[in-house]
């Protein structure tokens, strides 16, 4: 055989286990989880609120004063009430492999070599161009300016960064004291670790580069398709020194998008309240044999009702709200104004809010949510009883005309059944939090 050959051939070879060792590990269906980029109209506009920072002196002379000729709502107090902020948000999607653990033999600050045990997750970011954008409309017959929401990821202001990734991973779950026979719950933050992260890629696959939460932020997610299945950036979250009999186990993801949501206190504080993921996650809680431990995706389903409202607690997973909507009753049509806490009872997840509306009696937590959305219920307001424990209808007048205002019991995750114990309404693998 000729040299020229023989190169060619040696040149064929190398390419081929060139391309085999770069090919990565293709997954077995099932095993690789997506969540989609979900952004509903919460995200992206904020209910009707009092203008925080507005002086009580200037409220009085405000309420005090007697306008003949101009309409409430159309004085400088009068639209500093009831105010919509609008806002860009953009969303990321987020696929990962599962919790596992693993036994790896690291160095400490000292130097010395010791062996431990490591949870960790294995993800994949990409930016699909998941986005809401504003456009201001205008009405064509009163030239009223309304902000319209969009879904046009071009137009996104440029101080909205929606292709890179500040993101956090916090691993909580519970352990159970031997000693006092209860639970408590601890959590951990994610660490940063080159070396584990190196053994972490040649465990799952060599040829799948992965990437630290550090080196995840100093690098650009470049848009792909949403239906295609390329793209995107590896990388991996590591928390070690974890309690073994850790159990009930939940990973909590920030940074995936810029979605909030704004609430003023009734000392007028204005708390954010962000938009993080939330998966769950269970295993057997023991020290033995720990990597190879099967943790699962999901909570344990159980249909003892104690062990429901346990499982509901240990997932902090969001019981039912109190929704208030107003209805225009020239046009039929409802709008959302507060969502408020539903104060639930710790023993049988009773409604406290609900138990005093069914007795006639509004209560102070619904009467604060109704002035600092900007409407001030007048002291003669009626309350009747639509479906007793779960809707409710509030009539009063205001400046002359008649206001209704529905309030609904609205379950979020999880309802009550009239049998006993709790019916689950929505998947529990994840979940959306705001916090």
């Amino acid at each position: 055989m000729s040299k020229p050959v023989m190169v060619l051939v040696a040149c064929c070879i190398a390419a081929l286990f060139s391309n085999h060792a770069n090919a990565q590990r293709p997954f077995a269906p099932g095993v690789f989880k997506v969540v989609e980029p979900i952004i509903n109209g919460r995200d992206v506009n904020s209910l009707p609120m009092n203008l925080p920072g507005i002086s009580d002196q200037y409220l009085a002379d405000g309420n005090s004063a007697d306008w003949k000729t101009v309409d409430d709502t159309k004085t400088l107090l009068g639209q500093t009430r009831g105010i919509v902020f609008h806002r860009d948000v953009f969303q990321h999607e987020f696929g990962h492999l599962g919790l596992r653990q693993l036994n790896v033999t690291a160095s400490n600050l000292s130097g010395q070599l010791r062996d431990r045990n490591i949870f960790y997750l294995v993800f994949r970011i990409r930016n699909v161009g998941s986005a809401i954008t504003h456009e201001e409309v205008e009405d064509p017959k009163y030239g009223h300016i309304d902000y319209e929401p969009k879904a046009n990821p071009d137009k996104m202001r440029d101080t909205t960064l929606s292709t890179r990734f500040f993101g956090n991973f916090q691993l909580s779950g519970w352990v159970y004291d031997q000693q006092t026979r209860t639970y408590n719950e601890v959590t951990y933050a994610d660490q940063v670790s080159p070396s584990i992260t190196r053994l972490i890629q040649d465990e799952e696959d060599p040829d799948r580069p992965l990437l630290d939460k550090i080196q995840l932020a100093q690098t650009t997610l470049e848009r792909v398709p949403v239906d295609s299945n390329e793209g995107g950036k590896w990388g991996v979250a590591i928390w070690y020194n974890v309690d073994p009999s850790l159990d009930f186990i939940s990973v909590k993801v920030s940074g995936l998008t810029n979605a909030h949501r704004l609430e003023i206190s009734p000392d007028e504080t204005i708390n954010f309240k962000h938009k993080t993921l939330q998966m769950n996650f269970y295993r057997p809680g023991d020290g033995i044999k720990q990597a190879e431990d099967r943790i699962d995706y999901g909570i344990p389903l159980n249909d003892d009702p104690n062990s429901q409202i346990e499982v509901t607690k240990r997932y902090h997973l969001p019981g039912p709200q109190i929704l208030c909507e107003v209805t225009d009753l020239e046009f039929l049509r409802s709008t959302l104004i507060f969502e408020a806490d539903a104060d639930l009872d710790d023993i049988d997840f009773d409604s406290r809010v609900a138990e005093s509306l069914d007795l006639g009696q509004i209560p102070e937590s619904i009467l604060n949510a109704f002035g600092n959305a900007g409407f001030e219920l007048d002291p003669g307001a009626s309350l009747t009883t639509s479906i007793p424990g779960q809707q409710w209808t509030v009539t009063d007048t205001a400046g002359g005309e008649t206001r209704q205002f529905t309030l609904k019991l609205q379950p979020e995750f999880w309802e009550k059944r009239r049998e006993g114990g709790i019916r689950f309404t929505k998947s529990l693998e994840y979940l959306w939090v705001y916090e």
